[in-house]
């Protein structure tokens, strides 16, 4: 199983999952993965981050 890095942990505390129970991580690595990558080769300046704000804001949404 791979470990879930620093950054996906805290997206999942934020939004509450791992308040509900321990999800499967191999499950869900792919996507956490394809999100940081994503954000990590689209970098934004400092307080600009429109896009990335847009992207935490789908995700935010689509978790409910």
């Amino acid at each position: 199983m791979k470990k879930l890095s620093i950054a996906g942990t805290l997206l999942l505390a934020a939004t509450g999952v791992l308040a509900q129970a321990p999800p499967d991580v191999s499950a869900i690595y792919p996507d956490l993965e394809k999100l940081y990558i994503d954000l990590h080769q689209t970098p934004e300046l400092s307080r600009r981050e429109v896009k990335t704000a847009a992207k935490l804001a789908e995700r935010f949404r689509w978790l409910g």
